[in-house]
């Protein structure tokens, strides 16, 4: 049934049609694939690659045909911090840093080689920064992580936030500066291997040498502190040997 308005428009449906509209084909995303290079367990060893010399060894060159070379569970330990996206421009063609989806496939497609090189009572420590796209900050180090732990069966042990005091990169006037990075520390199974009293020992030498050199735990001398307090004239002599106090606990 249609309606004719009196100034001969055209007639307006009164009902909605009991047909459903054809449903509209969405193309499927394309997905980048990455290439793993052929691990060939007659090629892999360690110390054919490594040499054995007693002073360290640097190998240039692409991170997949590298690992490739390594057998499987052989590794401790391992530290890398992955090349920054949208931030410096690196002369490996391999690296991708312009598309963030493709350059997120290529991290984790070397996590995953990592993993598998990686001994159970080893430890991964992951350097990863975030940066900003479109005025929104990209969220990668935590959508490369998320994609370890869930595609790759990495366990995350600790987020380590590393306060670098102050950004080389971003001069917006937008938003705050990012002036930290993550550490990640990742291992693969339950039994892995962490001297919690090594650590302790390491953390009591460095605050003692600090400590000799007038500076406190925080690696800071406070000096500027202890001038004001010394130097102000609403504090008296009580008040200021307790604000000294308190800066040395600092």
């Amino acid at each position: 049934m249609y309606l004719r308005e009196e100034l001969g428009e055209a007639p307006v449906p009164t009902s909605v049609p009991t047909e459903a509209p054809a449903p509209v084909e969405v193309a499927p995303q394309p997905k980048f694939h990455i290439e793993i290079p052929t691990i060939d367990p007659a090629k892999q060893n360690i110390v054919t690659l490594l040499g054995d010399s007693p002073f360290p060894q640097y190998y240039n060159g692409e991170a997949l045909n590298l690992l490739s070379r390594v057998e499987n569970d052989s590794i401790d330990c391992i530290v890398t911090s992955p090349p920054y996206w949208s931030l410096r421009r690196y002369g490996a063609e391999s690296i991708n840093t312009d598309n963030i989806d493709e350059f997120i496939e290529s991290i984790v497609a070397v996590m995953g080689q990592l993993h598998r090189v990686m001994k159970p009572s080893g430890s991964l420590w992951l350097n990863l920064a975030d940066t900003y796209q479109n005025k929104a900050l990209k969220g990668l180090p935590w959508r490369i992580a998320l994609r370890m732990i869930d595609e790759q069966g990495w366990i995350l042990r600790n987020d380590v936030v590393w306060d670098k005091q102050s950004s080389a990169f971003d001069s917006s006037s937008d938003h705050l500066r990012n002036t930290h990075e993550f550490i990640f520390h990742f291992v693969k199974s339950d039994d892995f291997y962490y001297d919690d009293e090594e650590l302790r020992l390491f953390f009591n030498n460095v605050t003692e040498k600090k400590a000799k050199e007038g500076k406190t735990s925080s690696g800071v001398t406070g000096m500027k502190y202890r001038r004001n307090v010394m130097s102000s004239t609403a504090l008296t002599d009580e008040e200021k040997q307790n604000a000294l106090a308190e800066l040395d606990k600092v």
